[in-house]
């Protein structure tokens, strides 16, 4: 039991560590110093966590049925990537600021607390709701589904903050 709440307290700590900004500023002068925007590496860090999700859901909590898992998963990931845009394209699109605006000179990257949080909250029910009578524990299905998640989620923003540079 006690193991159990280190564990989580780590994973946690690390998601948090990762994701949330050090310093934030009121201005709205922020420019991209790289050639690379979040939006660019989006297709692999997507193609990269479905894989890693796939295989960790599939093989865990034993579903061994990887079609199914692929599927599934995909349609989750889809779904979460696709929120954020969705959401902000919600927000701004009616205002008269344009996305493609916001995306170029909004001093965000794609993947940060927020993000991870709705991450889980869209992808948990999906792929739990999908696999459960296919799991060996369920238990181990939904710890399996949100560390997949915080792991993927705080790869994507390292890779992002990595690639990506921006400045005020």
């Amino acid at each position: 039991m006690k193991r159990d709440r280190v564990f989580s307290l780590i994973i946690i700590s690390a998601f948090l560590f990762f994701l949330c900004p050090i310093i934030t500023y009121a201005d709205s002068s922020w420019v991209w110093i790289s050639e690379t925007r979040p939006y660019d590496i989006l297709p692999w860090t997507a193609i990269l966590t479905i894989a890693i999700e796939t295989l960790s859901i599939n093989y865990f909590p034993r579903v061994h049925k990887l079609p199914k898992t692929f599927c599934i998963v995909t349609l989750a990931n889809l779904l979460s990537f696709a929120s954020p845009y969705l959401i902000n394209l919600f927000l701004y699109g009616s205002s008269g600021f344009a996305f493609s605006k916001y995306l170029e000179h909004w001093p965000s990257y794609t993947v940060g607390l927020v993000y991870g949080c709705m991450t889980v909250a869209v992808e948990l029910p999906v792929v739990y709701a999908a696999l459960q009578k296919n799991a060996g524990s369920k238990r181990s299905l939904l710890l399996t589904i949100i560390c997949s998640n915080a792991v993927t989620t705080c790869m994507t923003a390292g890779i992002e903050r990595f690639f990506c540079r921006g400045s005020w």
